[in-house]
C-alpha cells in the first residue's frame, strides 16, 4: 500500500510539473506575441491598404498579381490578430459566424500557396442545414481553421492533398482536415500542441497551440489520428444561435 501510494504520488507530481511548465511557456509565448504582433501589425496594414489603392488604379489585365498580394497580407494580417489576442487574452467583441462560410474564405486566402505548391485542396460539405452551423467566435476560429489547414499543405508538400471535411450533429460542428503528408511521428501526438513545440526547421510551434486554444475556447477540443495514409485533425466546436454576439 506504501509503494502505491508513493507511485501515485509521484505520478501527480510529474502531472502537476508538466502543467506548470506549459503555463511558463503560455506565458513566455503571450510576451512574445505581443512584442512580434505590434511591431508587424501597422506595417502590413499599410502596405495591403497601399496595394489596394494601387489596385484600383490598374487595368484590369495587371491586377492580377495585386490581388494575390492583398491575399497574402490578409492573410498574414489574420495570423497577427492571433498573436495579439493570445497576447492580451481579449474575448471581447467576439462575432459569431457560420462554419461553411470561414471555410469558404480559409480556400480562398490558401488558394494561391495551394496553386503555387500544386496542392489540391478541396472542401467536403456533409451537413444539411447551413443555418445551424453558427459558431460564437468566428475570427479565432478562422485562425485557427487556417493555421491547420495551412500546416496540412506544408505537411503533404508539393503534389499532396489537402481536405477540409465539414459535418455536424445535434449539438456540435466538426471540422475534419486532412492531408497525404508522411504524418506526425510516433509520440508525439500530444507534444504538438504544446506551445513552442515544432517540427519545423523554421516553425516556432504557435499555430496548433493557438488552434487548440480557439476549440478549447468555443467548448470543444482539438484531435489528431493517422487512418489510412492519411493524417486528420478534428477540430470540434459546440453550435451557437445564429447572429449570436458576446460581449
Amino acid at each position: 500500500h506504501l509503494a502505491g501510494s508513493i507511485n501515485q504520488m509521484a505520478q501527480d507530481l510529474q502531472r502537476k510539473t508538466q502543467q506548470i511548465r506549459s503555463t511558463e511557456r503560455m506565458a513566455a509565448m503571450s510576451q512574445l506575441a505581443a512584442g512580434l504582433a505590434h511591431q508587424l501589425r501597422n506595417a502590413i496594414m499599410g502596405a495591403r491598404l497601399a496595394i489596394q489603392l494601387h489596385s484600383r488604379r490598374c487595368q484590369h489585365e495587371d491586377r492580377a498579381s495585386l490581388d494575390v498580394a492583398i491575399r497574402q497580407l490578409t492573410l498574414t494580417e489574420s495570423h497577427i490578430r492571433g498573436l495579439l489576442r493570445l497576447a492580451s487574452g481579449s474575448s471581447q467583441n467576439v462575432v459569431s459566424g457560420r462554419m461553411d462560410t470561414i471555410l469558404n474564405h480559409v480556400l480562398e486566402l490558401l488558394s494561391f500557396q495551394c496553386q503555387h505548391q500544386n496542392i489540391r485542396m478541396t472542401l467536403e460539405n456533409k451537413t444539411s442545414n447551413a443555418e445551424s452551423l453558427a459558431v460564437a467566435d468566428s475570427e479565432h476560429v478562422q485562425l485557427a481553421l487556417l493555421s491547420l489547414a495551412q500546416n496540412a499543405a506544408d505537411a503533404c508538400g508539393p503534389g499532396g492533398e489537402v481536405t477540409l471535411r465539414l459535418s455536424d450533429s445535434t449539438t456540435t460542428i466538426f471540422v475534419d482536415v486532412l492531408d497525404n503528408g508522411p504524418g506526425i511521428p510516433e509520440g508525439l501526438e500530444q507534444k504538438i500542441f504544446e506551445p513552442f513545440y515544432t517540427g519545423k526547421a523554421e516553425g516556432v510551434g504557435i499555430g496548433l497551440a493557438l488552434a487548440a486554444q480557439a476549440a478549447t475556447g468555443a467548448e470543444g477540443h482539438l484531435t489528431v489520428h493517422r487512418e489510412n495514409n492519411w493524417t486528420r485533425f478534428r477540430f470540434e466546436v459546440r453550435k451557437q444561435a445564429q447572429n449570436s454576439v458576446t460581449l
